[in-house]
């Protein structure tokens, strides 16, 4: 049998196993029908998944997943509305896609103490984040989650127009930053949100685009579909702009040695 027939021919990622994705509908109904709390839904169902999507994608060596659920931002003054700072440590997400840069990059950063992300949780300081992901239970928190995941984003556009500033960037302040990929996921259904910056004024696009539920292997299917059309655009995309913008300005020397 052609081993491309297991490959996607839009995006050149390879298929979950149908077994894998078999058994996470099975859990997506467990959880459901036993009233599972939201650590649960994502210790065996979300985290799985998104797994299964980075271990299928073309991407996987150089990006990973992390759970960042005690990540807090810091520091607060990235939240500019006081009201939201006083709530700083619930404004927190799930998850995060993050590129992983080299040792030797890594090692620069911490020494010039240049933290590229709006939390310093360690396994994302240096690693800068791409996609958020706020999970809830099913029909819960709606209206709370878009604050939640609004003052995060709004953070991570605040720490990158610093770390602008400290590269010496000539339009630290007006240079375009790429919309921000936020998902919502609430029990087994799974939205895409995005928020935008226009420089000083950031908008969460809300309305959303559900692209797949766990509860069926073709909606499973399709949420690992879009899991990987993400991946792509954060090395097409985001990691060129970071890379462009950030990284050969403020570790100069140590990255370009690395492009050689």
């Amino acid at each position: 049998m052609e081993e491309t027939l297991f490959h996607d021919h839009a995006t050149g990622d390879a298929v979950p196993a149908l077994e894998d994705v078999s058994e996470l509908v099975e859990k997506t109904a467990a959880c459901k029908s036993d009233g599972a709390l939201k650590s649960a839904w994502n210790c065996e169902v979300h985290y799985p998944l998104l797994e299964m999507a980075r271990k299928s994608s073309r991407h996987k060596q150089t990006l990973r997943w992390h759970n960042i659920t005690n990540a807090s931002i810091s520091p607060r003054s990235l939240v500019p509305d006081l009201r939201e700072r006083e709530k700083v440590q619930s404004r927190k997400v799930d998850f995060g896609l993050s590129l992983q840069l080299p040792y030797s990059v890594k090692r620069h950063l911490a020494q010039q103490n240049l933290q590229l992300n709006q939390s310093d949780y360690g396994p994302v300081k240096y690693n800068p984040i791409a996609i958020s992901i706020e999970t809830r239970l099913p029909g819960e928190g709606g209206l709370d989650a878009r604050a939640q995941v609004s003052t995060w984003a709004e953070a991570q556009i605040r720490r990158l127009r610093v770390l602008l500033q400290q590269a010496g960037h000539p339009q630290w302040q007006e240079l375009p930053i790429p919309p921000l990929p936020l998902l919502f996921v609430q029990g087994s259904d799974w939205t895409f949100w995005c928020f935008e910056d226009y420089v000083g004024n950031g908008l969460l696009y809300e309305q959303g685009i559900e692209f797949g539920r766990t509860t069926s292997v073709l909606g499973t299917y399709k949420v690992v579909a879009g899991l990987q059309v993400l991946m792509s655009w954060t090395t097409e995309v985001w990691w060129p702009w970071i890379e462009e913008h950030i990284l050969k300005r403020l570790v100069g020397d140590v990255f370009m040695n690395l492009l050689k």
